[in-house]
């Protein structure tokens, strides 16, 4: 399930990035990069209204006591009473349980083990941050129209890029539990390691700027360089994809004991996007 928002994650990110493409020629007054903004609405709009009639959690529902508000959610999501009344059931031992085991305290949250897994997942949110894919997801269109010495090729490429951000997603959903979160994690780090080699390399040796931001024609290497450049942003974000994008978000949905859980989520959530910023 964390792999599939991810998946819509990434979709949004590409329906963005084609509408910035499909709208750059729009004359002024209302220029393309208005309507982008603009459209945002609609989906914000959705937001709105879908918070609006989104039933409840039925866990915060039994944590109330209103446990037929909890079945009648149930029931309503699923369909199927009899096993709505079983899947109830489980979620009330489990809010036994959490409730004998007592309030989870900060203190507690803070020390020992529980601060060991925090810092793992803390750690987790801040490497995938900080891996290098911000850089091609908000550079994108300067990146691509420095190596194609064009805006619309600019533009072009990073609308490709949100496709394979996509495809690469994919993978995720179907191997994430068949071969394990270390093994994707470990093959993940390694393609983006291997592509960001052979972008440091080229980029080097062929694209090296003066003071004034012109390049220098001596250290172009021709057209080659601008398909090798381009490949290995598409194939680390790939790598990136199927790897330390989704699995990240699995682990720190995992990792925790229940009592700390939603503590433990929030705090890596946050790790995420300091890292982001």
């Amino acid at each position: 399930l964390i792999s599939i928002y991810s998946l819509a994650l990434t979709s949004g990110i590409m329906v963005a990035l084609v509408m910035a493409l499909m709208l750059e020629n729009v004359d002024r007054p209302m220029g393309g990069w208005r309507w982008v903004i603009l459209g945002q609405l609609i989906p914000g709009l959705g937001l709105a209204i879908g918070g609006v009639i989104m039933p409840r959690s039925p866990r915060w529902l039994v944590s109330k006591g209103r446990y037929q508000d909890a079945l009648d959610t149930l029931i309503a999501v699923r369909g199927e009473e009899e096993d709505v009344r079983m899947e109830l059931a489980q979620i009330c031992r489990e809010r036994e349980a959490e409730e004998a085991s007592g309030e989870p305290s900060w203190v507690e949250f803070f020390s020992g083990d529980n601060l060991k897994l925090l810092g793992i997942g803390v750690a987790l949110q801040l490497i995938q941050q900080m891996c290098g894919l911000n850089a091609f997801m908000y550079d994108g269109p300067a990146i691509f129209q420095r190596v194609f010495d064009s805006a619309h090729a600019g533009r072009l490429f990073t609308a490709v890029s949100g496709v394979v951000n996509i495809l690469s997603t994919l993978p995720a959903i179907f191997l994430v539990d068949k071969k394990g979160r270390c093994a994707l994690l470990m093959w993940s780090a390694a393609g983006m390691a291997v592509c960001s080699g052979v972008l440091a390399f080229v980029g080097d040796m062929c694209f090296p700027l003066n003071v004034d931001e012109s390049a220098d024609p001596e250290a172009v290497c021709g057209e080659w360089a601008k398909w090798v450049v381009t490949a290995s942003i598409c194939l680390f974000i790939f790598n990136f994809g199927y790897g330390w994008g989704p699995v990240v978000w699995t682990y720190c949905a995992e990792m925790y004991p229940m009592k700390y859980r939603t503590k433990a989520v929030g705090a890596t959530t946050d790790a995420n996007w300091i890292g982001n910023i």
